[in-house]
């Protein structure tokens, strides 16, 4: 047995309107105050299904939509 820390960060979730539909997206920010965004499996695998993209090119733009919407 071990103990460890855990630094929980500052998170919420928010929706993105994108070209492939609405996807939900994790806006995390890490301890040295750079954001940063996750987008939901879900979502992005329902939306490579439908668009035909790979799943990792829809998480690619999905995060490159959301840098440059949400960036401070």
């Amino acid at each position: 047995m071990s103990e460890w820390d855990r630094l929980v960060l500052e998170r919420k979730t928010v929706r993105l309107k994108t070209p492939l539909g609405s996807i939900r997206v994790k806006v995390i920010l890490g301890p040295s105050g750079r954001v940063q965004y996750s987008p939901e499996y879900d979502d992005c695998k329902r939306a490579a299904k439908k668009s035909g993209l790979a799943l990792r090119e829809v998480v690619r733009r999905v995060e490159d939509q959301a840098r440059k919407e949400w960036a401070q």
